[in-house]
Formats: structure tokens, C-alpha cells, sequence
């Protein structure tokens, strides 16, 4: 039995009557989304599931709340909707005018976009979960060495 099999075993009988599961995993791509659908479906089951990750995309997928943990202090916790604040949603607008890089943070990027034109290397930046815990952890860092 492959390695993802055995887990997906594991983490199949462990989460059978019960009202809670805690889980920490590695899966080869296949047997990740085969564990995804099970969480999906204990949760409907209405299991409160515990989920240990450093994959911020999983953590986005499968999760209702998250906390981010940095320097052994919990530093935010919240909705996965709400980590890191409003501010840390607004999308970033990035494109170059002659070989120069320019960036904008802006709640409205279709809007800014439409006025910037064609310019080369255009982007709209939605910042995923990963990005705000990177700028979380960042941000708490500075304050240790600055405190």
C-alpha cells in the first residue's frame, strides 16, 4: 500500500464516530484531492475537523476558520475571509510604461484598469491566503525587532 493510501485509510477510520478529527498529512497531487473530498465530507457530517497544514491553499479549500501561529504566538485568527483584515484583500495592480514597474493596490481594479489602458505586463493581484499570512508574519517579525 502507497504511502497517501495508508494515510487515507488512517484518516478514514479515525474520523468514523467521531465528533472530532485531528490530522496532519503529506499526499502525492491524486491521493491531496481524494483527501479534500473526505474532509468535505466529514464536514457535511457535521465533524469538527483540526486541520495542521503549512499548504495555505489547503487551508483556504477546506477550512471555516484558521489561526496563524509566528514566533509561538498566536497572531491572528478569524473566517479564512477575514485573516489579516479587509485591507489585506485589495487586490494589487501591477504593469510596466517603458521597461518601468509600477504597482497599485486599489479596491476597484477593473476601474483602474480600464484607465490605465494597454500597458505592457499587466496583472490584477487577488492576494490568496498565502500572500496575507506572508505579510502577517512579516508584520510581526518587524515588531519583535523594532519592540
Amino acid at each position: 500500500m502507497k504511502c497517501g493510501e495508508k494515510a487515507r485509510c488512517f484518516v478514514h477510520s479515525a474520523g468514523q464516530d467521531h465528533d472530532g478529527t485531528f490530522v496532519e498529512v503529506g499526499f502525492d497531487p491524486e491521493a491531496r484531492r481524494q483527501f479534500w473530498d473526505l474532509i468535505a465530507a466529514l464536514k457535511n457530517e457535521g465533524t469538527t475537523i483540526l486541520l495542521t497544514t503549512h499548504y495555505l491553499d489547503e487551508a483556504a479549500q477546506l477550512g471555516d476558520r484558521a489561526g496563524v501561529i509566528a514566533g509561538g504566538r498566536l497572531i491572528d485568527i478569524g473566517n479564512i475571509d477575514e485573516i489579516g483584515g479587509a485591507n489585506a484583500r485589495v487586490p494589487v495592480v501591477r504593469w510596466t510604461v517603458g521597461g518601468v514597474a509600477h504597482e497599485e493596490r486599489t479596491t476597484t481594479p477593473g476601474a483602474f484598469v480600464a484607465r490605465l489602458g494597454e500597458p505592457d505586463n499587466l496583472q490584477v493581484i487577488r492576494p490568496s491566503l498565502e500572500d496575507i499570512y506572508l505579510d502577517l508574519v512579516g508584520a510581526n517579525a518587524a515588531q519583535e525587532v523594532n519592540a
